[in-house]
């Protein structure tokens, strides 16, 4: 909706970010903290594009390490394709499951068992 009364409110700011770089997701993540600092941060979707799984792996860990040290980012929930599928660049190396059975190396990342 349209969010122009006075008494218009909000707890939170959602948002969603997809790019190449752990740089690029940090700089975005904290320019939103810096545009709202007194609410919390949710993102709502995030993934690496256009990279190779072996990639992926390594910025997912990079990444959840980084989120999780931001007192101001209360919530996270990374984007990944079920089964294949290249979707805006998110390739199969996002995946998070391998056959609707199994976790990938990102699903494990994702889940913290690694």
């Amino acid at each position: 909706g349209n969010c122009t009364s006075p008494s218009c409110s909000f707890d939170f700011i959602p948002f969603h970010w997809y790019g190449t770089s752990l740089s690029d997701f940090e700089t975005y993540v904290t320019n939103f903290h810096s545009l709202f600092p007194t609410y919390p941060l949710w993102i709502t979707e995030w993934q690496f594009t256009g990279i190779s799984s072996t990639a992926t792996t390594y910025l997912e860990k990079q990444a959840l390490q980084w989120l999780d040290a931001q007192n101001y980012v209360v919530r996270y929930a990374m984007f990944g394709p079920m089964n294949s599928a290249n979707m805006a660049g998110i390739t199969n190396g996002a995946m998070i499951t391998d056959d609707l059975s199994g976790l990938t190396n990102v699903g494990k990342i994702y889940a913290g068992l690694v």
